[in-house]
């Protein structure tokens, strides 16, 4: 398996995309929900995507380099969200979150 997935956080959508080979091979959308089902939509996500070797997740706002969104200007609620732990456990595998 050669796949990467990355999910984009924004303001108003979260984007889920698959890649294969430099290609979009699958794609995956829904409304940026409150902080509390971020986690859920996340994976969700995710899990959609399909089978991929590695995942990043791009958040605004400040995230410290263990993965714990500090506050973000998109996601209301979302203060000292420790999200790479918290993915990572719903996933079962690991993952990177950056700004």
């Amino acid at each position: 398996m050669t796949a990467v997935a990355g999910i984009d956080v924004g303001g108003t959508k979260c984007l889920g995309v698959l890649f294969e080979g430099g290609e979009i091979v699958n794609s995956v959308r829904r409304p940026t929900p409150h902080a509390d089902d971020l986690v859920s939509t996340l994976a969700e996500i995710a899990r959609e995507l399909g089978e991929y070797k590695s995942l990043g997740i791009g958040v605004p706002g400040m995230i410290t380099p263990q993965g714990v969104v500090r506050e973000s200007p998109n996601l209301t609620g979302a203060i000292e969200l420790d999200l790479r732990t918290q993915l990572e456990k719903e996933l079962g595998h690991v993952i990177d979150v950056e700004n």
